[in-house]
This record gives structure tokens, C-alpha cells and sequence, in this order.
């Protein structure tokens, strides 16, 4: 999710053959690097498979008012059959910044990231953890059981996401969620809070 270039999801795949990676991203312009990075790097489209979607709306019915973020039903209701439940494991980098934040980003940066990116739309701006909150409550869905899991990943995280500030809320609201198990927050190389892990319950 949010896959940008595809760096990460290309990384995944050419590390490990057996895996088909799903690379979502709001952007066109991203879809599109990713794909010809895919390509660039020897992945044939079945292996990688880019799409453009705003989080998980691709990946849901058009029931009720129409997918993700407008529709009345519970999120995790909302994963079509054909994806429920399907993924071992999903990566994301959300839009993570406050408006005040990217503010303060130096000109170097704004020039090679979009705002969209980094800071997200405006309704999501003025909720400050909905992206989260929509990555948790969709990603239980999307992700596999343990009853279906390969035996050799049910014991590590299957979602790992970045984070900026806010780290320490976004986990404690997965634990109080009790979807999500073995939550932990990890320090960069400034010793600041850069990405969350953690296992679904269910």
C-alpha cells in the first residue's frame, strides 16, 4: 500500500521467487514508475502486479455507497470475497505527515515527493489517524487467518507500515483493538519512530 516507486515490493519479490507482490498507490504516476521498475528488474506482470486505488477501494464491493471511505458498512465488510482474507502479508507507507510538517520539509524534498504522498488528502488531513485506522480495520480482512497461514509465517509480523510523530498512539490503539498482537514500534538511524509491526488475531 502506497507503493510508490515499487522499490519495497520489487526488493520482496527478488528476494524471495515465490512471492506475487500487489503494488497499490493512489498516484498514476506512481502506478506507472512501479511497473516499469518491475519490468526493469526481470518481474513478469504475474510476479508484480501494480494498481491504482486509493488504499483498499480497489480491493472492495461497490455495495452500500460505493467502497472505501464512503460506505456505511463496518470496513472490514467491505473486502470483496475474492480478496478476503487472501494475503500473507501487506507493507505500507501512508501519508504520515501533518500539514505542518510537510510545511517545514526543505525544498529538496517537496520537489521529489507529492504532497498527496506524504501528507494525504484533506479529509483524511483534518482526522489525523484515519489512514491508520483504515490501514488496521481493512488489512484484518485482507490478510490471511492462521488457519490458512504458510506454518513458517505465523509466529512473524504480516503488517509492517511507517510512521512519523504519532507511533506511539497508532500502537497503543492496535493493541486496544485487540486485532493485532505483538505490536512494536522501531527506531531509525536517528533513534526517531519510523515503522510499526504486528500480527493480526484472527
Amino acid at each position: 500500500m502506497g507503493c510508490g516507486t515499487g522499490c519495497v515490493g520489487i526488493a520482496l519479490a527478488r528476494e524471495v521467487p515465490r512471492v506475487k507482490v500487489w503494488g497499490v498507490d493512489i498516484l498514476p504516476e506512481a502506478v506507472h514508475a512501479s511497473r516499469e521498475n518491475a519490468r526493469r528488474n526481470g518481474l513478469p506482470e504475474a510476479r508484480y502486479t501494480a494498481i491504482q486505488s486509493d488504499l483498499f477501494g480497489w480491493f472492495c464491493t461497490s455495495e452500500g455507497e460505493g467502497g472505501a471511505g464512503v460506505d456505511s458498512r463496518p470496513r472490514a465488510e467491505r473486502i470483496a470475497d475474492v480478496h478476503r482474507h487472501s494475503f500473507d502479508l501487506i507493507v505500507c507507507n501512508p501519508p504520515y505527515l501533518l500539514p505542518s510538517q510537510y510545511d517545514a520539509l526543505p525544498p529538496t524534498v517537496k520537489h521529489w515527493e507529492s504532497r498527496l504522498a506524504l501528507v494525504g488528502d484533506a479529509y483524511r488531513e483534518s482526522k489525523q489517524y484515519l489512514y491508520f485506522q483504515e490501514l488496521c480495520e481493512y488489512g484484518v480482512a485482507m490478510l490471511k487467518p492462521d488457519r490458512l497461514k504458510d506454518p513458517e509465517l505465523r509466529t512473524i509480523p504480516n503488517l509492517v507500515f511507517e510512521v512519523g510523530l504519532q507511533a506511539e498512539l497508532v500502537a497503543s490503539l492496535m493493541e486496544k483493538s485487540k486485532k493485532w498482537t505483538n505490536v512494536e514500534v522501531h527506531l531509525d538511524d536517528t533513534q526517531q519512530p519510523r515503522w510499526i509491526t504486528a500480527i493480526s488475531v484472527h
